[in-house]
């Protein structure tokens, strides 16, 4: 079963203050986290136990998952 994706409402309004070409990258890579979102990223430690970071580029994804719903939430 796929997740979706919650974005968290700083995240999504920095997305959009994003250039277009460096949004849809971001995007781009955010939509391979439906299928699994356990995969390339790196778990953290400290304040962020239990979320995790993906790199894109020069950005740094913070997301963490809620298995019972199936949702990936989502920071930039």
């Amino acid at each position: 079963m796929a997740y979706q994706i919650k974005w968290d409402k700083r995240a999504y309004k920095e997305l959009k203050g994003l250039e277009v070409k460096d949004a849809v990258n971001i995007l781009n890579n955010l939509n391979k986290l439906y299928e699994d979102p356990n995969d390339p990223s790196k778990e953290l430690k400290g304040k962020f136990k239990n979320k995790f970071k993906l790199r894109i580029g020069n950005f740094r994804i913070i997301y963490w998952i809620e298995e019972k719903e199936k949702i990936v939430g989502s920071l930039l």
